[in-house]
């Protein structure tokens, strides 16, 4: 399974959710690809992102086996859950 982590990461485009996500992630030692939702704009629409940080927990084959969208302590009991199958 892999971990991709949706946001925003420049410095004009504030996102504090996304930094905390990331800190969260780092704190855990966890492994996991960090993708700027402005660096591919067609992701947007065709992974249905709304509104970010979304973290996208995929399967060996790629298909989605679980999604979060932002983060906040009752998300982060899910973001733990997605480590936990790392």
């Amino acid at each position: 399974m892999k971990l991709e982590v949706w946001g925003a990461s420049k410095r004009d485009v504030r996102c504090p959710q996304c930094d905390q996500l990331k800190a969260h992630l780092d704190k855990q030692y966890a492994v996991y690809a960090f993708m700027d939702v402005d660096d591919y704009p067609h992701a947007r629409q065709e992974l249905g992102i709304r509104s970010i940080p979304v973290a996208i927990l995929r399967n060996d084959d790629g298909s989605e086996a679980g999604r979060v969208v932002g983060f906040s302590a009752d998300k982060k009991l899910a973001i733990d859950a997605f480590l936990e199958q790392l």
